[in-house]
């Protein structure tokens, strides 16, 4: 008897917390709520002015809205860092979008894994901008958007580094850590995602996380490795997919944003959404934001645009 109270208390609270997602899904009218109510994040309005000359104090993140994909550019006063490329359909929106906010020179281009919604624009990408030097994941990929980006990458003048450890990199007091996920190709598996590369960006007491698109054993590895490590921001993996490690990343990395690139095909899933809102985590989509711009001041204090 006792145990079929607990069973019934139990799917009545996550009934509660479903039935929250699917409204924060649909009414999106409550974010401004969440943002105040988490200290150190002040949400502006809809839409992100485009100045030439963009005045970047500290660390400016653009999450490019290109659907179910990535592709994030993270700025300072005189560095351009791009990471992932969204899809080859999508490039032209990309390279809109850079050359509106300031872009004349990618210094750094960071391409996660080689599915075709991070690394597909990188083709048109470097045909538009000219590129300092990318970082790619250390081992092959196949199908015709990886053979696309070689052939652009030996027309282009980057220089090309694969990371099967740490790469460390400095630009106006920010540090950015690319890393490797830790885990190793199996080609009977197919377990790319769980290869991404993880991009760590710090500006003074700002923290930033990109976890790519790993899933179980990625973010198994990640988490013994860093076990408790706060970060400020994090773009969760894989669109939002929920699996029980995105609750214990959740739960190590204590984010007071989250980022999740989700499209109207594979939006955000419930259960994903319910770990947010029962954390009371501010958190933001491309399917309901658009593009998010995130400016931080180094002192913990963020500023948050959308263009829809």
């Amino acid at each position: 008897m006792k145990r079929a109270i607990k069973k019934y208390w139990f799917c009545f609270w996550l009934c509660l917390l479903l039935t929250g997602c699917q409204e924060a899904a649909t009414i999106p009218s409550d974010a401004g709520d969440r943002a105040e109510a988490v200290r150190g994040v002040k949400e502006e309005g809809e839409g992100v002015k485009k100045e030439d000359g963009l005045d970047i104090r500290g660390l400016r993140v653009s999450c490019i809205d290109v659907g179910k994909g990535d592709c994030i550019l993270l700025q300072t006063k005189t560095y351009t860092l791009l990471l992932d490329t969204g899809y080859e359909q999508t490039a032209d929106r990309v390279i809109t979008y850079l050359k509106e906010n300031g872009v004349s020179r990618i210094d750094t281009m960071v391409i996660t894994h080689f599915d075709k919604d991070h690394e597909g624009g990188a083709a048109g990408i470097l045909s538009a901008f000219r590129v300092g030097k990318i970082y790619l994941p250390d081992y092959t990929g196949h199908g015709e958007q990886y053979r696309k980006m070689v052939a652009a990458l030996q027309k282009s003048d980057a220089g090309t580094e694969r990371v099967s450890d740490r790469v460390f990199l400095e630009a106006d007091g920010a540090t950015f850590t690319v890393e490797s996920s830790g885990i190793v190709y199996d080609a009977w598996e197919e377990n790319d995602n769980d290869l991404s590369l993880l991009l760590k960006a710090e500006y003074g007491k700002d923290s930033y996380l990109f976890t790519g698109d790993l899933e179980k054993k990625g973010i198994k590895a990640f988490l013994e490795r860093e076990e408790g490590r706060h970060y400020d921001v994090c773009k969760l993996p894989h669109h939002g997919d929920g699996n029980k490690k995105t609750d214990d990343l959740l739960d190590s990395v204590t984010p007071k944003i989250v980022l999740v690139t989700d499209g109207e095909e594979e939006p955000m899933e419930d259960e994903v959404c319910a770990l947010l809102t029962q954390r009371q985590t501010d958190y933001y989509t491309s399917l309901q934001n658009g593009t998010i711009v995130i400016e931080g001041d180094g002192n913990g204090n963020y500023k948050i645009s959308k263009e829809k």
